[in-house]
């Protein structure tokens, strides 16, 4: 789940704290390579319990809503399972889910824009908030929703800080948000922005 995933090797009890099962498969990956060197179950589950996740990558911030930064990089796989943790998440309050652009995807980019958006449409996300051109122009192009959807095609800093008051009309304590996208869109740009977590509106310093 979003708190990570406790499970037992060779009946020694371990915690992984990257959220998923996407990362806990990568971390049976890893037990294999490490079993094959020749490491013993005690440094396994030390090295197991010493993970700790890198900027942008599996990244939960705590506070007055949870927010999962998750933006160093996208394609349609990673961005399908971030979505399917996030569906699968129990919270108190609303889920707004903001994904930009796939970067580098080529000739078949526009094919795997529309894929994300209509799975993000289908999502139990209570509001969206699309950046980038491409996932802007998926979004025009998908079928007639219900859901609340935003879009911010240009991806500047002044466009960037423009949603501020957009976020702050919907964002709320006890509210849980994705953030989800390639490196180059900077979707961390979007956390001082988030009511939750401004200093001024009595949340936490990142």
């Amino acid at each position: 789940g979003i708190r990570g995933t406790e499970f037992v090797i060779d009946n020694k009890k371990t915690f992984l704290i990257l959220p998923g099962m996407y990362n806990f498969y990568n971390a049976l990956a890893a037990i294999s390579v490490a079993k094959y060197m020749g490491l013993d179950t005690a440094e396994i589950v030390l090295g197991i319990e010493k993970n700790k996740p890198l900027f942008g990558r599996s990244q939960i911030i705590n506070g007055h809503c949870t927010i999962v930064q998750d933006c160093y990089n996208a394609n349609f796989e990673s961005m399908s399972e971030a979505i399917e943790l996030c569906d699968k998440t129990d919270v108190k309050g609303k889920k707004i889910f903001i994904l930009g652009d796939m970067l580098e995807l080529g000739d078949n980019s526009s094919n795997v824009h529309r894929q994300v958006c209509e799975r993000a449409l289908q999502s139990s996300a209570d509001y969206i908030v699309f950046v980038g051109k491409e996932i802007c122009k998926a979004y025009k192009h998908s079928k007639k929703t219900t859901k609340r959807v935003y879009c911010i095609e240009n991806i500047s800093d002044e466009s960037i800080q423009k949603s501020k008051g957009y976020l702050e009309r919907v964002i709320a304590k006890d509210d849980f948000v994705l953030l989800k996208a390639s490196r180059g869109i900077r979707l961390e740009r979007f956390i001082p922005l988030l009511p939750c977590v401004c200093k001024e509106n009595g949340g936490i310093d990142v």
